[in-house]
């Protein structure tokens, strides 16, 4: 089920991105992000894109060589679903980064839960977030991308960032 409402910073989601089957409308073209996958959330909601998200992907495959533009996610910041399906190293692809809708974006589907006498079984969702030592090290290759200065991305925001994620590390 896609969202509704704009997630938060440093979120990790499921997006379905194009398929690589360049003959479809909606095809994506040699070199452009294919399939659902894991991503990032980068940044809050804009004023006037309420409908649009920037996010980083998330790939299993790893970056040879690596590059100030790529990071290693721990596991820790993937659902846990997700991490026992696939086993292995996770890295944000920041170079990749991208403006999706928020119809290609929903929580991570995990396993069946069976429903209370005799209603149907759901489909359990799970989310996750970066910690804030990983989302400081995914705002610092963002910048190396976009090559400005680090503390444009990072000094400006950390004061709430740290406020929002610690208010709600400390509601859980």
């Amino acid at each position: 089920m896609t969202l509704k409402f704009h997630p938060k910073l440093g979120e990790v989601l499921l997006c379905t991105f194009p398929a690589a089957d360049h003959h479809l409308h909606d095809g994506a073209l040699k070199g452009e992000m294919v399939k659902d996958r894991l991503v990032i959330v980068v940044n809050r909601r804009l004023t006037g894109r309420g409908d649009l998200v920037n996010v980083v992907p998330i790939s299993m495959t790893a970056p040879d060589p690596p590059l100030p533009w790529h990071v290693t996610i721990p596991t820790s910041c993937i659902p846990k679903s997700a991490a026992r399906a696939r086993k292995g190293t996770r890295y944000a692809k920041c170079d990749m980064i991208c403006t999706v809708a928020l119809a290609r974006l929903s929580y991570y589907q995990a396993h069946w839960r069976p429903g209370p006498m005799g209603r149907p079984a759901t489909r359990l969702r799970e989310s996750s977030r970066l910690n804030l030592e990983t989302l400081l090290k995914v705002k610092q290759a963002l910048a190396a991308v976009l090559e400005i200065n680090p503390s444009m991305l990072i000094d400006r925001d950390i004061r709430a960032e740290v406020m929002e994620i610690l208010g709600e590390l400390d509601a859980t």
